[in-house]
């Protein structure tokens, strides 16, 4: 791997002692903290990668896993440290997800309510469901952060099940807190926690990091954020 593909790997992995060395290195270009170049519509910051994981490594997770949990939170805080101590970064700055929407499973703006709900919007107002509980749903869906925090301030409930029209009985609802809380669930279970399982496998040792697993990572955040603003307005 090239030095920039050990940096960002070290770093997806909260290597602090590693980061410390490769930063130390002759090799190191300063230009690498605003954009490790892994996207070619939007720069993304290496340092966004260790927020990233500030936003979901304090969750509960089960207890056979937690040794390697309890790791990597030291050096996660370990590494903000570093970030803003030796770079004078603010490790607090929200990160605009909307920059790397192609990368994770979030709906576009140009998409109209019709197509995220995929039926005429009409069907369920004359059904019964409130106009602002679908607007949330769709400002969740596109993950406009103040819109849903405006509707929820408003009244919005993130909790109603909107059933598909054409069949009221289904045993398939899905509301707000479904759709982010799945994908919460996936993207943590079977995409990142995976990949730091695996870091001491031979076969993968040499595999730099990917935008693949930089977008599951922001994924993974940018749901956690939206689960975390949804559940405060749940009864």
């Amino acid at each position: 791997m090239t030095y920039k593909e050990k940096l960002i790997k070290a770093v997806f992995h909260n290597q602090y002692d590693l980061v410390k060395d490769l930063l130390r290195s002759d090799e190191f270009d300063k230009k690498i903290l605003d954009d490790i170049s892994i996207f070619e519509y939007a720069p993304f910051p290496l340092y966004f990668i260790t927020m990233c994981y500030k936003h979901f490594m304090w969750n509960d997770y089960a207890e056979e896993i937690m040794p390697m949990i309890l790791r990597h939170r030291k050096n996660i805080d370990a590494l903000l440290e570093l970030w803003k101590n030796e770079y004078g970064i603010d490790v607090t700055q929200k990160i605009d997800y909307k920059k790397y929407e192609r990368d994770f499973f979030c709906t576009e703006d140009s998409e109209t309510t019709d197509d995220v709900l995929w039926d005429p919007v009409e069907k369920f107002l004359k059904a019964g469901y409130r106009r602002i509980d679908i607007k949330l749903y769709e400002a969740v869906e596109k993950f406009h952060f103040d819109e849903v925090e405006k509707l929820l301030m408003q009244g919005a409930k993130p909790d109603v099940d909107l059933l598909p029209i054409d069949d009221l009985e289904s045993n398939d609802p899905w509301n707000c807190l479904d759709r982010i809380g799945n994908e919460c669930s996936y993207l943590c279970t079977c995409e990142v926690l995976f990949q730091l399982k695996i870091v001491n496998e031979h076969w993968y040792q040499d595999c730099p990091i990917t935008s693949k697993e930089i977008g599951d990572l922001i994924g993974l955040s940018a749901h956690e954020d939206m689960y975390k603003l949804l559940i405060q307005y749940v009864d």
